[in-house]
């Protein structure tokens, strides 16, 4: 995202072992586009569902979510 031109990481002033990011003004104007996007994802994703089947999938989707988040990551695997 930094070689894209959408972020960038500079240390931070209070301790400079740390990387601070931020969006550049390109990252900043993705935001809207993004997010129509997404929302567009979510209503074809929805459109043939009951509200029953909706519930459903939205609730997976989010279970798959917290599968992905609280997996350990390749270097915790192997301690």
């Amino acid at each position: 995202m930094q070689d894209a031109g959408l972020l960038i990481r500079e240390p931070a002033e209070h301790d400079r072992r740390v990387m601070v990011v931020h969006l550049t003004d390109k990252g900043h104007a993705m935001r809207e586009p993004i997010t129509a996007m997404w929302q567009a994802l979510e209503e074809a994703s929805t459109r043939n569902l009951s509200a029953q089947q909706e519930e459903s999938f939205v609730g997976t989707a989010y279970t798959i979510i917290d599968a992905i988040n609280s997996r350990p990551l390749p270097h915790e695997e192997s301690t």
